[in-house]
C-alpha cells in the first residue's frame, strides 16, 4: 500500500489540535504514555533521563506533521494511537480509516451516521442499550421518525420566514406574507410537538418497559 506521508502529518497534527495540545505537551503525552505501557505503570509521569531519554523530540514531531518522516517507529505510532484512541490505521490514513477505527468506519459508511453518534451508540451502558434496542425494534417508532422528517421543513421554513420579517429590507407586502408563513408553522409545529410527546410516552410505556421487565425477569 503506498501511504501519503504530507496525509499523515495532517492528520496527526488536526488530532493533536482536538486534543488541544501543543507540540510540547503531546511530546510529553507521548512519552508518558509509552513508558506508562512499558513499566505497566499507569501513574508513571515522564521525565527526560538517561534510562528514560523518550521516543520522540519537538524536532521529529515537527518534521512528522510536515510530512518530512517518512518511517514511523511502531513505539510511537502505538503511544499515538491511545492517545487518539484510535487505530493505527487510522493515523497512517489506510483505505477502510475514514474514522478512527475499522468497525466505525463500516458503521459510519452503511448507516450515514456521524462518528460522534456512533461513539454514543459504542459508549452506552447495558440498560441505555437495551433502551435503544426497544425504540428502534417498534414499528411505532419508526413511524414517529418519518413524521418527524416530513415536519422537520416546517421548521426552516418558520425560521427564514421570521428573519425575512425582521429584516427591514424587505417591503411590507413581502414581510407581510411571511409573518403568516411563520405564524401557520408555529401552529402546525405546536400541534405536531404535542403530538410527538403523547405518542413517545406511549411508545415509552407500552414497548419499552415491557420488554425492559421481561429481560430483567429472565
Amino acid at each position: 500500500m503506498k501511504y501519503s506521508f504530507k496525509e499523515i502529518g495532517e492528520r496527526i497534527q488536526n488530532e493533536r489540535n482536538k486534543l488541544g495540545l501543543s507540540q510540547d505537551e503531546f511530546i510529553y503525552q507521548l512519552n508518558c504514555e509509552y513508558y506508562r505501557n512499558m513499566k505497566k505503570n499507569d501513574r508513571y509521569e515522564w521525565k527526560r533521563t538517561p534510562q528514560t531519554p523518550g521516543i520522540i523530540g519537538r524536532n521529529t514531531l515537527s518534521d512528522i506533521e510536515n510530512g518530512k518522516v517518512v518511517s514511523f517507529d511502531l513505539r510511537v505510532l502505538s503511544a499515538m494511537a491511545s492517545l487518539f484512541n484510535c487505530e493505527i490505521g487510522y493515523i497512517l490514513c489506510e483505505d477502510g480509516y475514514e474514522n478512527k477505527t475499522r468497525t466505525k468506519t463500516d458503521i459510519v459508511e452503511e448507516t450515514s451516521l456521524s462518528e460522534e453518534s456512533v461513539d454514543n451508540i459504542l459508549s452506552y451502558s447495558g440498560e441505555e442499550l437495551a433502551i435503544l434496542d426497544c425504540l428502534l425494534e417498534s414499528k411505532e417508532f419508526r413511524e414517529l421518525l418519518i413524521r418527524t422528517a416530513k415536519t422537520a421543513p416546517a421548521y426552516v421554513r418558520a425560521k427564514l420566514s421570521n428573519e425575512i420579517v425582521e429584516d427591514n429590507n424587505f417591503d411590507d407586502k413581502t414581510r407581510k406574507n411571511h409573518f403568516t408563513i411563520a405564524e401557520n408553522c408555529a401552529i402546525n409545529i405546536d400541534a405536531f410537538l404535542y403530538n410527538v410527546s403523547k405518542d413517545f410516552v406511549w411508545i415509552i410505556e407500552q414497548k419499552v418497559i415491557p420488554n425492559l421487565e421481561f429481560e430483567l425477569c429472565k
